[in-house]
């Protein structure tokens, strides 16, 4: 493409990037004696409805005049490729000062201020910009302060919509993606103020709200309550952080409804912090293609699901969490844990189940065999040759107490030593419930390796013994 004529008008001279529209380059406008911005969108991203769309927001943009919006000189078609023609903005995009590490806390709110400004400009005149992120967030730092400018207005809704109807797939930078983006729902304005919220949460923060394995991502945004930034170690107030939370919030009626709203609040936490707050750094970021997936809501149980999030996230950061869940038959425990463990699975957490039958005394801690017998059975999916799992010193004990364990290679091979427990004679005194107590907060501890578990117990109400073990055990990996 470099070195020929688009449109009869247009010489190209250099490209100047890549991304999932399309290139673009720079070229010169000899009639009006200038340089501009030329974005090709490729075929693969077009049919006759999408090229509708993109000539009905060109237009309405074409139409727009704010500093912080770029505008849209042309449009036109080349060798089956649509392009725009655009200035040539000068400046940085957003996530190369993430990857810099060079904004201030100051910083990261005038450009939240600023998009929210653009935002509320273009909202009102119907148009929504559906891509916020900072690839499309350039950036120049004049005198003291920033001026930022928005890439891609009228043109990402088109592509993303394309995208998806023709390939069933999304390509992009996703972790800025709306719940309501992910789930195919109806979208309007308010999942820019989602995109803006989760921009400016990764910049405080170091990383997106949602990010992980392809498999997982989409799901965390649908599902999943974010951990606030104040908890990931972001130095901010409050205030500032309610306002970030209340913009990713899942229900667009829980976000701010305008974006002049979100600036207002950017503007009142800006004021109640000193200027030395404002000159702080902060950190950077990363980014991930993920693919579409069918995704059914979880309903009800919102205060429910909210405390045991919070409890998964607190146990993630190192702190062990204990947690009952009780009620009548078919009130829907069962489906409450179920998302958590979903949630748990998707941010590859080793999950292990066990349950309880002590009426009687017919088998005490059986629920804790069960989890490590489910351990064995999946163990190559969650280790590897480098982390391998050293029980010599617990294996004696444990075949002494479960000895249907012996069925399990790795815990026969390594139980060669003497069993302390099988020295006590199988008495339940206290003095042998504390060395058992012990024995299965080690043996936890060991198939953890360093790493969150997550431990479901199932019928807890028949349980006796297995109660004293979990108050024993929580006290001891408490830290």
């Amino acid at each position: 493409m470099i070195g020929q004529q688009l449109s009869n008008r247009y010489d190209i001279k250099s490209e100047l990037g890549r991304g999932g529209m399309g290139v673009v380059y720079r070229a010169s406008d000899p009639l009006l004696n200038r340089d501009v911005a030329i974005k090709l969108i490729p075929p693969t991203l077009l049919n006759p409805e999408t090229e509708q769309r993109f000539q009905r927001e060109a237009q309405l943009v074409a139409q727009m005049d704010h500093p912080a919006v770029v505008p849209i000189f042309d449009y036109g078609k080349h060798e089956g490729s649509l392009f725009f023609v655009m200035p040539v903005v000068e400046g940085t995009n957003l996530r190369w000062f993430q990857r810099d590490n060079s904004l201030t806390l100051g910083e990261v709110i005038d450009i939240g201020i600023q998009v929210s400004e653009a935002l509320e400009y273009s909202h009102s005149r119907g148009v929504s910009h559906r891509d916020i992120k900072p690839e499309n967030i350039m950036i120049v730092r004049e005198d003291s302060r920033l001026r930022v400018r928005i890439m891609d207005f009228g043109l990402a809704r088109g592509a993303a919509e394309s995208r998806i109807t023709k390939t069933g797939t999304i390509a992009g930078t996703l972790s800025y993606m709306s719940p309501e983006q992910v789930a195919a729902n109806a979208i309007d304005h308010r999942t820019d103020i989602y995109s803006l919220g989760t921009v400016i949460y990764e910049c405080l923060t170091g990383e997106p709200p949602f990010s992980g394995e392809l498999q997982s991502i989409l799901y965390r945004i649908v599902h999943e309550i974010p951990q606030s930034p104040r908890a990931m170690g972001a130095e901010i107030t409050e205030d500032l952080e309610e306002v970030i939370l209340g913009c990713i919030a899942k229900d667009p009626g829980k976000r701010p409804q305008r974006a002049n709203e979100l600036a207002d609040s950017l503007r009142r936490s800006q004021t109640r912090l000193h200027q030395s707050d404002l000159g702080k750094s902060v950190i950077m970021t990363k980014t991930m293609m993920m693919p579409r997936v069918a995704l059914s809501p979880f309903i009800g149980r919102d205060k429910e699901q909210a405390e045991l999030q919070k409890r998964l996230n607190v146990a993630i950061s190192g702190e062990c969490q204990f947690v009952v869940v009780s009620g009548e038959p078919g009130v829907g425990k069962t489906r409450l844990l179920d998302e958590i463990e979903n949630l748990a699975r998707a941010r590859k957490l080793l999950v292990l189940h066990g349950r309880t039958i002590e009426q009687d005394g017919a088998f005490p801690y059986q629920g804790f065999c069960e989890a490590i017998q489910e351990y064995f059975r999946i163990k190559d999916t969650i280790s590897s040759p480098s982390n391998r799992l050293d029980l010599s010193d617990v294996a004696p004990d444990l075949v002494s107490l479960f000895p249907m364990l012996t069925e399990i290679s790795e815990i026969r091979t390594a139980a060669t030593g003497d069993s302390k427990l099988s020295q006590l004679g199988g008495s339940q005194g206290p003095e042998n419930r504390t060395q058992i107590f012990e024995l299965l907060a080690r043996t936890i501890t060991r198939l953890a390796s360093g790493k969150p578990l997550i431990l479901f117990l199932e019928d807890l109400h028949a349980a006796e013994i297995s109660i004293e073990a979990l108050q024993y055990i929580v006290r001891r990996l408490g830290p």
